[in-house]
């Protein structure tokens, strides 16, 4: 049996080898979230010390998600003291623990995001069979000539929608890591495979009370995806109105409400587990992102960002198809419903999502995630119209398309595993030293992971530049004229390097005989900086001192942030 037979069918085994080689290989720095908003939390939940962002201490995060890295955690500490306790024999517990404290999290979102994915291919081919006239005869007469390549077939359906999933870019790179936004879509897959297409008709079973209530959870991860929903259930109850079934409708209301509570009462007692006390993160959190300007603070981007940039790099070698199937009717059946067709609703949920989306000041290539999903189920259909339409260059579709995924699989895999490897590498190097007294980050704020990579508890003085918000203007009328003059540490820093050096670097002489300032740090025994830093001040500055360059981290050939340009490089301080 070759691959292509393999990839024919719906093979969650495959999906899971495929995406742990993924979650592997993904040795690479994309934004502070995957590790500060997910690992760190559970790491100080579930071994009692790292450290919690602004977020976390005012209350606007969800704990569901880090919750299952706490459970990994725990399991780890449960292994770990089960072999002490058995007296089994390995030449280093620590590094035993710390090296599942790294792999365990990679391999529970490998196994999530093959369950998502698995659900995306079933999704595809349950459309297939609503929207494809007489399919079972077509695939036998595909079958009888041989002829595959010239006919939809459900298998070729199949085959082009893993393909797709699997060596698409973006999934690559951003599927198995610690995101939100990466659960976020993949509760999404799991709740539109078991969706109701129809209009009404399997609003009783209990393939919907599934899709309910991961579509209610993943509006819950993340409140934003609640537009999505929203949207597919307007058709729903319009496709169900139209009919004249209330009874149905009322049934659909009183089903949606107790599954709702379900989850309501679910995420409460894990954000109860987590902060000791009743809070609900979704009213702090649209309260800071949608009724207040501070999400600015974050940096803005023009409102073309996601046409443009955003949904070209997460459709990657499938944009093509994808503009294709946006642009053209992918169903094969006549309805007079047209307008509660399955890939009518998909297209109305990706475009109004990016409307939306495109709106807000603050924009981020993974916010529109969750409708990766939708857009490969596009691109799926939309690539197979292609094929019939060129038939006759079907070859040559079939060359370009072997090109383009060989090159998505290529560029993937190196700027996984490469470009900002050196801000993850220099963390575990830290980690392998025996003994370390202080480290100080000198470089912007959460440019590397923290406890959840660094791992020890045995650091006195464990330091980095902050940026931190300015909470105080939440409430405040002229908030967003005031953001503009607003300034954080890691500002100062970079306005002044001199400046803020020698007035916020103190040597521990003097800050044994003064009073030190609140935003001051002593000068620590390892001093960890970008490149960038190094050429233009602290070079110069460190060169007749007791600090010598010790170890270099390639991280980057070039950055959008010149401040995180080049190596990573650490200095130590020699004792004299």
């Amino acid at each position: 049996m070759s691959v292509l037979d393999i990839l024919r069918r719906p093979n969650f085994l495959v999906l899971v080898i495929w995406r742990v080689i993924n979650a592997l290989s993904v040795n690479t720095f994309f934004q502070a979230d995957e590790f500060w908003q997910s690992l760190e939390p559970a790491h100080v939940k579930a071994f009692g010390y790292g450290e919690l962002t602004w977020e976390w201490k005012l209350g606007i995060r969800g704990y569901v998600f880090p919750f299952l890295f706490e459970l990994c955690y725990r399991l780890i500490k449960c292994i770990t003291w089960t072999l002490g306790y058995l007296n089994v024999d390995f030449n280093n517990q620590n590094k035993f623990e710390y090296s599942c404290t790294i792999l365990f999290p990679k391999l529970l979102m490998a196994i999530l995001g093959a369950i998502g994915e698995y659900h995306m291919v079933i999704l595809v081919r349950k459309l297939y069979v609503l929207s494809m006239d007489d399919h079972k005869a077509e695939d036998k007469e595909t079958e009888e000539k041989g002829s595959s390549d010239y006919h939809c077939t459900l298998q070729q359906a199949t085959l082009i929608a893993n393909v797709m999933s699997m060596t698409n870019f973006f999934n690559w790179f951003v599927m198995t890591r610690t995101f939100i936004n990466s659960f976020e879509t993949i509760l999404t897959s799991i709740a539109l495979c078991h969706w109701d297409w129809t209009g009404g008709a399997f609003i009783h079973t209990s393939e919907f009370s599934l899709a309910l209530f991961w579509g209610i959870m993943a509006s819950f991860v993340r409140v934003s995806n609640s537009i999505i929903w929203l949207i597919l259930g307007g058709f729903l109850m319009l496709s169900i109105i139209k009919k004249r079934e209330y009874s149905r409708l009322f049934f659909l209301f009183k089903k949606v409400a107790v599954i709702f509570s379900i989850v309501l009462v679910l995420n409460i007692l894990i954000d109860y587990y987590f902060y000791g006390e009743f809070v609900f993160p979704i009213f702090r959190f649209l309260k800071f992102n949608f009724t207040s300007p501070l999400s600015k603070f974050y940096g803005t981007a023009p409102w073309n960002f996601y046409l443009f940039q955003g949904v070209p790099i997460m459709m990657g070698a499938n944009l093509i198809p994808f503009i294709y199937g946006m642009r053209h009717s992918l169903s094969s059946r006549t309805t007079s419903n047209i307008m509660y067709a399955p890939f009518v609703q998909m297209k109305f949920v990706v475009l109004l999502n990016v409307i939306v989306y495109s709106t807000l000041a603050h924009k981020e290539f993974r916010f529109i995630y969750p409708l990766q999903p939708f857009m490969l189920v596009i691109a799926t259909f939309g690539y197979q119209r292609i094929r019939i339409i060129l038939v006759r260059w079907v070859k040559l579709v079939k060359c370009i398309s072997t090109i383009a995924v060989i090159f998505t699989i290529i560029a993937a895999f190196i700027i996984s595993n490469y470009h900002e490897s050196g801000v993850i590498s220099v963390v575990k190097y830290l980690h392998e030293i025996p003994k370390v007294d202080s480290v100080g980050f000198v470089m912007p704020c959460h440019s590397t992971p923290w406890q959840s990579y660094l791992h020890r508890d045995d650091i006195k003085d464990l330091w980095a530049i902050t940026c931190s918000p300015p909470i105080y203007l939440l409430d405040d009328p002229r908030a967003d004229e005031k953001l503009k003059s607003y300034m954080d540490e890691s500002d100062y820093l970079y306005d002044d390097i001199p400046k803020f050096i020698k007035e916020h670097m103190v040597n521990q002489e003097v800050a044994n005989k003064v009073k030190r300032m609140d935003d001051s740090h002593e000068w620590p025994e390892y001093v960890v900086i970008f490149q960038h830093m190094d050429e233009i001040f602290m070079h110069e500055y460190l060169k007749d001192s007791s600090y010598q360059e010790i170890k270099r981290f390639f991280n980057s050939l070039g950055h959008w942030d010149s401040r995180r340009s080049g190596d990573v490089i650490v200095y130590h301080r020699e004792t004299r």
